[in-house]
């Protein structure tokens, strides 16, 4: 996605920013916030969304909002993923939302991830299909056919939201309470040495009833979530300085460097020095356009 060009559009003038992504490789977007709304729509596959420091597994059929001023990050693992991300203005959002009285403009008051109806699905899927072929346009006030059908997109979107809040009731409050907490167990434990045995029992479960009901929790299961947990903070770790990649795969819980660099490789598609490499060279890019 090139958050550049992205910008510009917004400070331009332009009302929306629809991506497409159909690709055979993995996707990182580091933190970072903006001025305008977006809408994270998943046609196949599983992505991860982290926002305000919590994190989501997005899947086929569900949408993701975030307000301007929220920090958030996007990790697609799962190569085969497709998905649109649609960027809108206020003025486009205040238009839509018009119609939703009930969602309060900062979608404080509903869940940031839901999932939508068959209806939906199809409708938004034909959208944002037919506003790909769309030129953007970045005159100031000025409504074109594109802003019309990113309107129609977010109506589509948002028609499941409030039914999604109002019928979120739980059949078993009991062990639905005790995967969160073994979700946020994992957490903070997640550089540690942990077994699947051991967060079972530690919250009261059979091993194959807590595989199964993590599964159902979060679309993969309890050894995969850890894996993803300790790359996504080495990802973050490599970010931040020079820390030698031996040290980093300690700090994230792996003992053995092979085993961290088999699963960085298998999650990102690429050796972890060769990842690195590409990431310096691109900030400093990213560093001389400035100028």
């Amino acid at each position: 996605m090139n958050n550049k060009r992205r910008r510009f559009l917004f400070q331009s003038g332009g009302h929306y920013h629809l991506y497409y992504r159909d690709t055979k490789i993995s996707d990182y977007e580091q933190p970072h916030m903006h001025t305008f709304y977006q809408c994270v729509f998943v046609k196949k596959g599983r992505i991860t969304q982290i926002q305000n420091g919590e994190k989501y597994q997005q899947v086929q059929g569900e949408v993701f909002l975030t307000p301007p001023g929220c920090e958030h990050s996007l990790y697609v693992f799962a190569s085969d993923s497709v998905y649109y991300c649609l960027s809108f203005s206020e003025e486009l959002a205040a238009e839509v939302l018009a119609l939703y009285p009930g969602i309060k403009d900062d979608f404080s008051n509903i869940r940031p991830i839901y999932t939508i109806s068959e209806k939906s699905y199809r409708m938004l899927d034909g959208i944002l299909a037919i506003l790909m072929e769309e030129p953007e346009s970045i005159s100031p006030n000025t409504k074109t056919g594109g802003y019309h059908l990113a309107c129609a997109a977010m109506i589509a979107a948002l028609a499941d939201a409030l039914t999604d809040r109002q019928t979120e009731g739980r059949e078993n409050y009991d062990a639905e309470d005790a995967m969160d907490e073994a979700i946020r167990y994992i957490e903070q434990f997640y550089n540690q040495d942990l077994t699947i045995e051991e967060i079972a029992e530690r919250f009261k479960f059979k091993k194959a009833s807590f595989c199964r009901k993590f599964i159902q929790k979060t679309g993969i299961s309890p050894k995969r979530y850890i894996t993803e947990k300790r790359i996504h903070e080495a990802l973050r770790l490599m970010g931040i300085g020079s820390i030698p990649l031996n040290k980093i795969a300690e700090e994230v819980g792996y003992n053995d460097f092979s085993t961290f660099y088999r699963n960085f490789c298998k999650m990102m598609e690429k050796p972890p020095s060769e990842y690195r490499a590409q990431a310096e060279k691109q900030a400093v890019i990213e560093f001389m356009q400035r100028f």
